[in-house]
């Protein structure tokens, strides 16, 4: 398997002012900075809107315009700085691991079906614990669940969060944390603080993330899995398409083809499911590098830019 993570270069320049040497001595702090400074900034108006502070109400669609814009926050800051700091030919090696599509097929199979079949679980405990199941389910034959993510899952792809988020969070966070902690570490903490990127859209109506406290807990485990899973595609693939794909898949299958109810209990249940993907996973690929295959070069870190 190649390396996780590659030697990062800076363009020579003649000059390098004081804030630049600092983003690119902390790149991964100045990312974190950067991505939440430009959601949550742009996202502001939504979220004073919604509690009345703002003395006009935003339209639906201006509001839904603005978080979409938001949700770029990750991928726009990892373009920056990777382009400010390992100028042209780090960009491009950035942009090819956005269309690294030779993997096995394995992979394929993991970030299209995975999802799918975690909530199929969590449906199917919680009929058996007495819910009925949604009505979108119920009215749903079987066989047509994979026509319906074929049209649906372009829409996933191209609007929301796997091409705004991904590269940013996959492609340039997590190679970064690799560099000084683990793979199981360094997954989960990238988790949790893309869960916690989300927080203001639970208190914005209509959001589609969620509401409230409750909403946003049963949020924080999911992505915190999610995290997990993502990494261990990640590291073994060295693609940021999978991980894209993955997402969208994901999205797909929660908010399209297979919809929960609004109970709390299947929530409770997918969680459950993710955390045990997540297990099989660690035990399988072990804790350290998630991946089975890791040869001696694999973990090497990059050197500081001088």
């Amino acid at each position: 398997m190649p390396n996780i993570v590659e030697t990062i270069y800076a363009p020579e320049t003649s000059r390098r002012s004081p804030v630049f040497r600092w983003v690119k001595r902390h790149s991964l702090a100045a990312f974190f900075l950067l991505t939440f400074g430009y959601s949550w900034l742009l996202g502001l108006p939504l979220l004073l809107s919604s509690w009345g502070i703002l003395p006009v109400h935003l339209p639906r669609v201006p509001a839904l315009l603005i978080q979409l814009l938001a949700a770029w926050g990750p991928t726009f800051s990892a373009l920056l700085l990777t382009g400010l700091i390992s100028g042209k030919a780090g960009l491009r090696t950035f942009l090819r691991s956005m269309v690294r599509w030779r993997v096995g097929i394995q992979w394929y199979l993991f970030a299209f079906c995975s999802y799918g079949v975690i909530i199929l679980a969590a449906l199917g405990v919680d009929a058996l614990l007495g819910d009925t199941l949604p009505k979108g389910v119920q009215l749903t034959p079987w066989y047509t669940v994979p026509l319906q993510f074929v049209i649906w899952f372009p829409l996933y792809l191209f609007v929301g969060g796997p091409l705004a988020e991904e590269p940013g969070w996959r492609g340039f966070a997590l190679p970064r944390l690799l560099v000084r902690r683990g793979a199981l570490f360094s997954s989960l903490l990238i988790g949790a603080i893309w869960a916690c990127w989300h927080l203001p859209l639970f208190w914005v109506p209509g959001s589609g993330s969620g509401s409230g406290l409750v909403g946003f807990i049963w949020f924080f485990l999911q992505l915190s899995g999610w995290g997990v899973l993502l990494g261990w595609l990640y590291i073994n693939t060295r693609s940021l398409l999978l991980c894209v794909l993955f997402h969208a898949a994901g999205n797909t299958f929660v908010s399209a083809v297979l919809p929960l109810t609004s109970g709390t209990r299947p929530y409770m249940l997918m969680d459950a499911f993710i955390w045990v993907a997540v297990i099989l996973v660690v035990v399988f690929a072990g804790p350290a590098h998630l991946s089975r295959t890791r040869n001696a070069e694999a973990g090497v870190a990059p050197q500081p830019v001088s």
